[in-house]
């Protein structure tokens, strides 16, 4: 008698030609992302960039992710600023503190929270008024982080903050709602 399931063979080859299938893939996606960037995209350039750092070409990486950050990609601004502020080789706190905040200003809600924190915590740039600034405005983006960090604010009164168990309990309701 027949078996209706395939044989055992017959699910390799199925399981051989779809990884296969998806290097090639993947591969076609690297080049035509490689070329859009090499074309000028800054779009690409950046995505280049990141398929780079996956790759572990962190200094090839880094030029491609220069030339999208001088597009004016707010996530490459953010992920070249993040660079300067922790690369033991290229540590430039100044220019990826400056790198941050024009990413945040561009509307990029992880650089607003980033931003906000090295403002509240950071010696050369404290200033809480901005932390609070900033938070506010990732939150109010839908940034959950800068909710959770507001209810706290308010909680405890930190942020240059009166108290408040009403805002702090709606920043938190608002950082739930935003959880799967």
């Amino acid at each position: 008698m027949r078996s209706l399931l395939p044989s055992l063979t017959t699910n390799k080859w199925y399981f051989f030609w779809g990884v296969l299938g998806v290097v090639l893939l993947t591969a076609a996606m690297t080049q035509r992302v490689y070329l859009g960037a090499v074309a000028g995209d800054p779009d690409l350039q950046y995505r280049y960039s990141q398929r780079l750092a996956q790759t572990g070409h962190t200094s090839e990486a880094i030029v491609w992710l220069e030339k999208a950050a001088a597009n004016k990609v707010p996530e490459a601004l953010f992920a070249l600023g993040q660079h300067y502020m922790t690369d033991a080789l290229q540590h430039d706190p100044s220019r990826g503190f400056n790198l941050i905040k024009e990413a945040a200003e561009r509307g990029y809600t992880p650089a607003m929270t980033l931003l906000a924190a090295n403002y509240e915590y950071w010696p050369p740039v404290k200033n809480e008024q901005m932390a609070f600034a900033w938070y506010s405005r990732a939150a109010f983006a839908g940034e959950e982080i800068a909710m959770e960090r507001l209810a706290e604010a308010y909680e405890k009164g930190e942020l240059e903050l009166k108290k408040s168990p009403k805002d702090a309990a709606w920043w938190k309701t608002q950082s739930q709602r935003r959880k799967p």
